[in-house]
C-alpha cells in the first residue's frame, strides 16, 4: 500500500509539474506575441506618419450629399492636416478643378473602364509631393488604414482607381488601352511554345526520316525485283 501511495504521489507531482511548465510556456508565448504586436503596430504607425508627410487627400463633393459630409468629418478628424475638401456646388473654383480632373482622367490609358464612376461624389484624389496622383477613390471610405496604405504608395506613373475599397482599374497602363497581351502571359506562352515546337519538330523529323527510309527500302526492293525479272 505504501509503494502504491508513493508511486501515485510521484505521478501527481509529475502531472502538476507538467501543467506548470505548460502554463509558463503559454504565458511566455503570449507575452512575446503581445510585445511583437505592439512593436509591429508602432512601426506601422511610424511608417504611416512618414507617408502622410508628402500626401494630400483632395476630395470633391456636394454639400447636399450625406456621404460627402460623412467623409468630410472623417478627414477632419483623422487627417486634419492632410486633406482639402471642396464642395463643387458652393465654389466655382472647385467645380472648375473637378471638371479639369475628370478631363485628365478621361485622357489616361485604361480610362474607358471608369467612365461611369466619374459622375459620382465624393471623389477623392490622393496626391504625393503636390504633383503625382497615385490613387483615386469614389465613395465615402472611413477606414483610416485604407487611406494610409494609399498614402504609402510611391508614384510609378500609374493611378489606382477604387470604388470604395475595391480596386476597379489601374490607369496609365498602355496594355489596358490597347488590349494587348500582358508581358507575363506572353512570356509564359513563349516558354511553353519553345519546348512544344522542339518536341514537335523532333517527332516530325523522325516521322519524315522513317518514311524516307521506308521509301528507300521499297525502292531498292523494287529495283532488285525488276533486275531479277530481266
Amino acid at each position: 500500500m505504501l509503494k502504491i501511495s508513493v508511486k501515485t504521489g510521484l505521478n501527481w507531482c509529475f502531472i502538476v509539474f507538467k501543467i506548470k511548465c505548460l502554463g509558463l510556456l503559454f504565458l511566455t508565448f503570449f507575452t512575446i506575441s503581445i510585445t511583437l504586436n505592439v512593436i509591429v503596430s508602432e512601426n506601422t504607425s511610424e511608417e504611416g506618419l512618414e507617408c502622410l508627410v508628402d500626401t494630400v487627400f483632395y476630395a470633391y463633393g456636394l454639400s447636399t450629399c450625406p456621404y460627402c459630409r460623412l467623409l468630410h468629418e472623417f478627414f477632419n478628424k483623422t487627417f486634419p492636416h492632410n486633406y482639402n475638401f471642396c464642395y463643387i456646388n458652393l465654389d466655382y473654383t472647385c467645380e472648375e478643378k473637378h471638371g479639369q480632373l475628370v478631363e485628365k482622367i478621361l485622357k489616361m490609358p485604361g480610362s474607358t473602364s471608369v467612365h461611369h464612376f466619374l459622375g459620382y461624389v465624393p471623389l477623392t484624389v490622393v496626391v504625393k509631393n503636390e504633383t503625382h496622383i497615385v490613387s483615386i477613390v469614389v465613395g465615402a471610405v472611413i477606414d483610416e488604414n485604407f487611406w494610409i496604405n494609399l498614402a504609402c504608395k510611391k508614384p510609378n506613373g500609374k493611378v489606382y482607381f477604387y470604388q470604395g475599397t475595391e480596386l476597379v482599374a489601374v490607369l496609365g497602363e498602355e496594355t489596358s488601352e490597347r488590349g494587348g497581351i500582358p508581358s507575363e502571359i506572353l512570356t509564359g506562352i513563349i516558354a511553353i511554345s519553345i519546348p512544344a515546337v522542339a518536341v514537335g519538330g523532333y517527332y516530325l523529323y523522325t516521322y519524315v526520316l522513317s518514311k524516307k527510309t521506308s521509301w528507300a527500302k521499297n525502292f531498292s526492293r523494287f529495283k532488285r525485283i525488276k533486275r531479277n525479272s530481266r
